[in-house]
C-alpha cells in the first residue's frame, strides 16, 4: 500500500519494521504516513485511541482563493 501511487494516506499501527517500511515506502509520491511507531496502543483505552490528536491526523485544512475585484 505505500508504493502504490493512488493512496494518499494512510495509518499503520504495527511493529517498528511495518513502521519504518511504510515511512520509507511511501517517500516516492510524497504520502503522508502516520505511525504509532511500534508502541502498543490499547484500541479500547478511549484516551488512547481518540480525541484531538486522531482529529488532526483524520482531517485536513484546504485554502480556497477566490479572486474579486480589481
Amino acid at each position: 500500500m505505500a508504493k502504490h501511487d493512488d493512496v494518499a494516506g494512510l495509518w499503520v499501527s504495527g511493529t517498528a519494521d511495518e513502521c519504518a517500511n511504510a515511512k520509507k515506502f511511501s517517500s516516492g509520491n510524497m504520502k503522508i504516513v502516520w505511525t504509532n511507531n511500534g508502541k502498543k496502543l490499547d484500541w479500547f483505552d478511549n484516551h488512547q485511541s481518540e480525541g484531538r490528536v486522531w482529529m488532526r491526523r483524520a482531517s485536513q485544512v484546504k485554502n480556497v482563493w477566490i479572486p474579486y475585484g480589481e
